[in-house]
């Protein structure tokens, strides 16, 4: 074992990679922004109404559908989108192999990624299910309705991280790409070579990164890879990736068995020529106890208020998440002048109250509600990884939206497993039907998922835009190189092994294309979708 000096945190040496040779460091060199004929002929496909505008002072191009934002094209930075209609798509069947071909055909072309000495490799495709449940009717089956596929960059054979390399299309049943993500610039050598650490100091740097991970609990590191980071800004630089989980010690003060934490962290194989994302506290706004709410002035229409409320009692990455989300709409109106404004108006400490018995002034009061908790399937908990729990069969029969005299739009749970769908259990309907009084969708995982997963921040960018929010939920998840790596877990519910980070969805019937300036009530529903990747 490594000499960690901490015998909760095991890791061994073996686990590292071994690098003989120095590395190369590349440098980034201009993006490649696809044409507008390309980003045009996937808008189309999507809305044939959408027209493209300039943003940002001509510094992007965005095409929209009414308000609903389809395509857009950072041209300073290179980041590209498209996001897909789902009520208009009709199912299909083998949409993997659909996107595997047009996978093909556009490596082939080289346009979106020119060759510079690296590669992209097709990661296999996960597939897009919905179904939907009227009142007293049968479920309709699962269909296919999308497939999406991601691309990994590789570097001689080692694999890319980081937000400043994107690449992901899904491809419907008419083999048209209805959703796009992409972000590339071409490399040259730097001139730069890393040389290796020994293998014992990159333990010590992990072990230091954990170490700021709950006392009483064993860590055990699960995988080591060898890699390079695109930070999106200079260089493409030589990395070690750890995968962790946490497993806190059951206590007299734990009313169940603590849920695993999954994280994931870098070191540099030397010394980094750019600064790379560290676990641990991050200098962020914390929020606060949640007081009872004052009376407040409603915010103008089209002015969608935000909660935040964080699990107490555990990792700072919770924290990281909920202000990335902020900050992801923030930086939508105030650097893009998106078309959304948004009112900040809780963020709190999670508690039980706020989401049963006091639900009007807290959770009920917003429209827009964010959740950075633990969870399980229709279970989520406030305080640490076990305790002060709320089983969503538990919400007042009232539940929340405007039929319930409340606000509640859309509920974002960052949380692993609360969001279980068709594929997992024939009942994931039923819970939702008290519930939604008003609300237009609840967006989740079905599986376990990264806490450190890097999803919030652009989902709230890009919502903040006008993106469709169940949509943009899902490319975000699906896009996010977090889960390219094929890790699985054992879920207890199923006992089977799951992949990680399978996004999930909960919407009335004829609104999963709602954006979030859509916060108007919605009666009680008679209908219900959901919307889940496979595995």
């Amino acid at each position: 074992m490594a000499d960690t000096k901490s015998p909760r945190i095991h890791l061994s040496v073996d686990q590292i990679p071994e690098v003989k040779d120095p590395m190369p460091v590349l440098k980034l060199e201009s993006p490649v922004v696809p044409s507008e004929d390309r980003l045009a002929e996937m808008a189309k496909a999507v809305s044939p109404q959408a027209s493209f505008r300039d943003m940002n002072n001509g510094a992007a191009r965005a095409a929209y559908d009414g308000k609903r934002l389809v395509a857009l094209a950072n041209l300073k930075t290179g980041e590209s989108r498209v996001f897909p209609s789902l009520e208009s798509l009709k199912p299909g069947r083998q949409l993997a192999e659909r996107a595997k071909a047009a996978a093909e055909r556009i490596l082939g072309e080289r346009e979106l990624f020119p060759y510079d000495g690296t590669a992209m490799v097709p990661v296999s495709p996960v597939t897009l299910m919905g179904s939907r449940h009227s009142r007293g009717e049968q479920r309709t089956e699962p269909g296919e309705y999308l497939a999406y596929l991601r691309f990994q960059r590789q570097v001689d054979g080692v694999p890319v991280f980081g937000p400043g390399t994107r690449g992901m299309i899904a491809v419907a049943a008419d083999d048209s790409v209805h959703g796009f993500a992409h972000r590339w610039r071409t490399t040259v050598p730097s001139g730069e070579n890393l040389e290796p650490r020994p293998r014992a100091e990159i333990a010590k740097a992990i072990v230091a990164q954990l170490g700021t991970s709950e006392k009483t609990a064993d860590v055990k590191v699960d995988k080591v890879t060898l890699g390079y980071y695109d930070s999106g800004r200079d260089f493409l630089q030589p990395v070690y990736r750890f995968h962790a989980t946490v497993a806190s010690r059951p206590t007299k003060k734990h009313k169940l068995n603590p849920a695993d934490r999954h994280v994931f962290g870098y070191v540099s194989l030397s010394d980094a020529p750019e600064a790379l994302p560290a676990l641990g506290a991050k200098e962020a706004k914390r929020p606060g106890p949640a007081k009872k709410a004052k009376p407040a002035e409603p915010p103008p229409p089209g002015d969608p208020t935000v909660g935040r409320y964080v699990v107490r009692n555990d990792t700072d990455e919770w924290v990281t998440s909920a202000n990335e989300f902020l900050g992801g709409l923030m930086l939508a109106r105030g650097l893009f002048g998106g078309p959304i404004p948004f009112t900040d108006s809780q963020y709190y400490w999670a508690e039980p109250r706020l989401f049963v018995s006091q639900k009007e002034s807290f959770v009920d009061s917003v429209n827009i509600a964010l959740n950075e908790v633990h969870g399980n399937w229709w279970y989520f908990t406030t305080r640490d990884n076990a305790d002060d729990g709320v089983s969503l069969s538990s919400i007042p029969s009232t539940g929340y939206g405007g039929g319930a005299g409340g606000s509640l739009a859309y509920w974002i749970i960052h949380s692993c497993e609360v969001v279980p769908t068709q594929t997992d259990e024939s009942t994931s309907f039923d819970v939702w039907w008290n519930i939604f009084n008003g609300l237009h969708a609840v967006v989740g995982y079905r599986t376990e998922m990264w806490i450190d997963d890097d999803v919030t921040g652009p989902f709230g960018f890009f919502i903040g835009l006008g993106a469709p929010v169940v949509p943009a939920w899902l490319s975000e998840v699906a896009g996010n190189d977090s889960y390219d790596d094929g890790d699985t877990y054992h879920d207890g519910n199923r006992d089977i092994d799951e992949p990680m980070g399978r996004a999930s969805a909960v919407v009335v019937c004829g609104h999963t294309d709602d954006t979030a300036a859509d916060v108007a009530p919605l009666p009680r529903p008679n209908c219900l979708a959901e919307w889940w990747f496979n595995n």
